[in-house]
C-alpha cells in the first residue's frame, strides 16, 4: 500500500466541488446495526460509492468507506473514517429524517500527474454533512438527499440480523518490498475494524509498523462463491525517506489512506482475498475466517417518540419536532426545552456563568462546542443547564407537543450546530435523566456532533496511580474511580445512570459502599452509607477525550493505551468482551477487564477484612490463547485521595494472590480466587 498508483483515499477537487453545492453533507447489546450504501453522481462526470455501517438508536455511529472518481483523473480516491447519522426513529415503519456526517472526507487540492493519475497536496481534512429524508419499512431505510447543482445522492440502509466477525491476514513481497497486514473487522459490506501493517522498503534497515481503521467491501458470506471487492487502511499510503545511517523514516499525510481492489472467495467457513493492484504495486493475498452472531431486531424504544420535519438550506433553516411524552410522565407538571450544542465562535458569551463545554468541532478540534439556546433574534446564546429557558411549561398532555426548534434562522449563524429537544421537571432534571433527543445537525465546516466515550480504561497522565473505568452503551454509563482514602488505603467510587446529548454527557451521584465481600471470603451484602460523596459530571469531547468534574475539582481525562497499537489495535482472535464482569452469586463485587492487542488489564472492586472498599489490579501480557487470563493481583497504597493533591502511590513488595480466569467464549468465564475457590462470571448488561 504505497504512494504510487494505489487506490489513494484523497478527495480530489472535483469531489470537493461535487459536495460544495450541498452547503455541507462495537455495538451495545440493546442497540441495532445498519449496513448501507450511498451512490454519488455528478453532471460533470464525477461519481462515487460510499459503504457504511453504524450502531445505535436515534444516533447511529460507525465507519464508512468511500471511493470517488473524477473525470480528470485516471485513478480513484477514497477514504475510511467515521459516519454519524442523527435523527433516526426506527421504532416503527414510516417517514424518517435526519442528518449524516462523514468525518474527514473532504480533502485538500490535488495535482494531475503526467500518467493521468492524481496526487493530493498537503492540507487538512474536513467533515461533510447533509440532511436527508426517507422511509423505513421495519428492515430497510430508503434515504433521499438534497439534489443541488447537478449532484445526485441516493442511499439505503438495511437492518443487520447476523453479524460477521472476520479475522485474517494479507502479505506479499516483490522488488525488495514486503507487506504484512493482520486485521479484524465486523460486518460484510462493509466489514470495518482495525488492522496492523508491517512494511519494509528496499534499502531500509528498519520496518514500519502501524495500526489504524480498516475496511473490506464486497464480502458475501451468505453462501460459498466468489465476489469482487476492495480493502482500505487508514493512513496506509506511506512514503519513505532514506537516512544516512541506512534506516528510513516512514510518513503519511492526513489524506493518505491506501487500498486496492481485490478478488474474494468464500467456502462457507474460510475465505481468501487477493488484491488486484494497478501499475507496479505488489499484490498481497491471504486467508480469513468468520464467525457469526445473531443480533436482535429493533426492540428498544427511544427515550420518547418524536417526528421531525426540517428544511435546511444554504441561507435559511427551519426544523419542527412533534414529541410524545412517555406514559409515566403524562399528567405530571414539566417543561419542554429546545437547545443546541454549537461551535463556540457562533455563540454569544454568557455574563452570568461559564457555558458547559461538551465537545470539539472539526477534525482538528480547534473550536469548543458549548451548550446554547436561540434567543428571539435568532442568535445562539451560551447557557448552563440551570440557565435554560423553557419552550413551554405546564401539565404534560397525552397529545404531546409540537416544538419549533429552528424557526427561519439564518443558516450561517447556526452552521455546525446539533439541536435537541427534551423535557422534565427542570432543565437539570432533563439533562441528568437523559430525557432529550437530537433533532437535526446543521451542516457546517466545523460540526458539533456529541459522541459517547469508548468503553475501557481512562486516566489523566499527570496523575498516574489513580484511574477510571467507563462502560458506555450509548444511552447509559457505568463509571468507577480507583484512588485512595486519607489513611492511604485503596478505595473506589462508582456512578451509573442515563446519559444526555447522544451519550456524551453524564451527571450523577458519586457512591461508595462498605462491609461487602472480600477477595477470598464468603458472600456478604454490602451497605451504602446514607451520605453520598458529591456529584459527578462527565463530558466527552470525542470518544477518547473528556472532562471529569467532581468534589476533587475538574480534570481532563483520556483513554489509557497500553497494548501495541493501543485503542486502535486489532483484537486478538477469540478475545472476550471489554467491560464489566460480575458473578450473580457475589453481588456487590465486580471486575472490569479491557483487552488491547491481546494485552489485558483488569481491576477488581470489593472490600478488605475491615469492611472498607478496596481494589486490586492484574495485567496479562499477550499470549497465544486469549481465553486464558493468568496473572497476579497487585495492591497499591498511599496515593492521591479524592480531594487531595497528586501523590504517587506505593506498591507493597508481595502480591495479593493469583488472578486466574478461564473464559468460555466472549461473555462467560470461570474465575479462580486465591485459595482455589471458583466463581462463575458473566458480562454485566445494564
Amino acid at each position: 500500500m504505497r504512494t504510487h498508483a494505489t487506490l489513494r483515499l484523497r478527495i480530489a477537487a472535483a469531489f470537493l466541488a461535487l459536495f460544495a453545492c450541498l452547503a455541507g453533507f462495537s455495538p451495545p447489546a440493546d442497540a441495532f446495526r445498519l449496513e448501507g450504501f450511498v451512490s454519488v453522481q455528478a453532471s460533470d462526470g464525477g461519481s462515487g460509492q460510499i459503504w457504511f455501517n453504524c450502531d445505535g438508536d436515534s444516533t447511529c455511529r460507525g465507519t464508512y468507506m468511500a471511493v470517488m472518481r473524477t473525470p480528470v483523473c485516471t485513478d480513484e480516491a477514497g477514504r475510511v473514517d467515521t459516519i454519524t447519522i442523527t435523527g433516526l426513529d426506527l421504532s416503527r415503519p414510516g417517514p424518517i429524517s435526519g442528518s449524516v456526517t462523514l468525518t474527514a472526507i473532504q480533502g485538500p487540492e490535488f495535482r494531475r500527474l503526467p500518467d493521468g493519475s492524481c496526487e493530493s497536496l498537503p492540507g487538512a481534512l474536513s467533515d461533510f454533512s447533509s440532511p436527508f429524508t426517507g422511509t423505513w419499512n421495519g428492515t430497510k431505510a430508503e434515504l433521499i438527499f438534497p439534489n443541488t447543482g447537478g449532484v445526485n445522492l441516493t442511499g439505503s440502509a438495511t437492518l443487520v440480523t447476523r453479524l460477521a466477525h472476520v479475522t485474517g491476514s494479507l502479505s506479499g513481497s516483490g522488488g525488495g518490498d514486503s507487506i504484512s497486514l493482520t486485521y479484524s473487522c465486523q460486518g460484510e459490506n462493509p466489514c470495518t475494524g482495525n488492522a496492523t501493517l508491517v512494511e519494509s522498503e528496499p534499502g531500509c534497515s528498519n520496518t514500519h509498523t502501524m495500526s489504524n481503521k480498516f475496511a473490506i467491501v464486497g464480502l458475501n458470506l451468505s453462501q460459498p462463491g466468489s465476489s469482487s471487492g476492495g480493502v482500505i487502511l487508514r493512513g496506509g499510503d506511506i512514503d519513505t525517506r532514506h537516512n544516512a545511517d541506512g534506516t528510513c523514516t516512514y510518513f503519511t499525510g492526513p489524506s493518505r489512506d491506501g487500498g486496492e481492489w481485490a478478488a474474494i472467495t468464500w467456502n462457507g467457513s474460510t475465505g481468501t482475498i487477493t488484491t488486484q493492484p494497478s501499475s507496479d504495486d505488489i499484490p498481497i493475498s491471504g486467508g480469513f475466517s468468520a464467525t457469526f452472531t445473531t443480533l436482535p431486531g429493533i426492540t428498544r424504544a427511544p427515550v420518547f417518540e418524536m417526528t421531525v420535519t426540517s428544511n435546511i438550506t444554504p441561507t435559511v433553516s427551519s426544523a419542527t419536532a412533534n414529541i410524545q411524552y412517555r406514559s409515566q410522565d403524562v399528567g405530571t407538571s414539566g417543561s419542554v426545552y429546545t437547545f443546541a450544542v454549537a461551535p463556540e465562535n457562533l455563540v454569544a458569551k454568557s455574563t452570568a456563568t461559564k457555558p458547559l463545554v461538551v465537545g470539539k468541532a472539526g477534525t482538528d478540534g480547534a473550536v469548543a462546542c458549548v451548550l446554547a439556546q436561540l434567543n428571539a433574534s435568532g442568535q445562539l446564546q451560551a447557557v448552563s443547564a440551570s440557565q435554560m429557558q423553557a419552550y413551554v411549561s405546564g401539565v404534560l398532555s397525552s397529545q404531546g407537543q409540537a416544538v419549533s426548534v429552528i424557526n427561519g434562522v439564518a443558516t450561517a449563524s447556526i452552521a455546525g450546530s446539533t439541536f435537541y429537544v427534551g423535557y422534565g421537571s427542570s432543565a437539570d432534571a432533563m439533562m441528568s435523566g437523559g430525557v432529550n433527543r437530537s433533532v437535526v445537525t446543521v451542516p457546517g465546516t466545523q460540526v458539533c456532533q456529541p459522541q459517547p466515550p469508548q468503553t475501557g480504561w481512562w486516566w489523566n497522565a499527570a496523575e498516574d496511580g489513580r484511574g477510571y473505568t467507563i462502560e458506555s452503551t450509548g444511552s447509559k454509563v457505568f463509571f468507577a474511580a480507583y484512588l485512595y482514602d486519607i489513611s492511604g488505603r485503596s478505595t473506589w467510587y462508582i456512578a451509573a445512570g442515563p446519559t444526555s446529548l447522544d451519550g456524551s454527557l453524564f451527571v450523577g451521584d458519586l457512591e461508595s459502599y462498605s462491609n461487602g465481600q472480600t477477595l477470598t471470603g464468603a458472600f456478604r451484602s454490602p451497605v451504602r452509607p446514607p451520605v453520598l460523596n458529591g456529584k459527578l459530571t462527565l463530558a466527552f469531547s470525542d470518544p477518547t477525550h473528556g472532562t471529569l468534574s467532581w468534589p476533587g475539582g475538574t480534570i481532563a481525562i483520556t483513554r489509557m493505551e497500553y497494548g501495541v497499537g493501543g485503542v486502535n489495535a486489532v483484537p486478538q482472535a477469540n478475545q472476550p468482551e471489554n467491560g464489566w464482569w460480575l458473578s450473580g452469586l457475589d453481588d456487590g463485587r465486580g471486575f472490569f477487564i479491557e483487552w488491547q492487542a491481546g494485552t489485558a488489564f483488569m481491576a477488581g472492586f470489593m472490600y478488605d477484612d475491615t469492611g472498607a472498599p478496596a481494589w486490586y489490579i492484574a495485567a496479562k501480557p499477550r499470549t497465544d490463547n486469549a481465553q486464558v487470563f493468568s496473572s497476579q493481583w497487585e495492591r497499591y497504597v498511599n496515593g492521591q485521595t479524592l480531594t487531595g493533591a497528586y501523590r504517587p502511590p506505593d506498591r507493597p513488595p508481595t502480591y495479593v494472590g493469583a488472578a486466574t480466569i478461564q473464559f468460555q467464549g466472549a461473555e462467560t468465564a470461570i474465575m479462580t480466587m486465591p485459595g482455589g475457590r471458583q466463581v462463575n462470571l458473566s458480562r454485566y448488561r445494564f
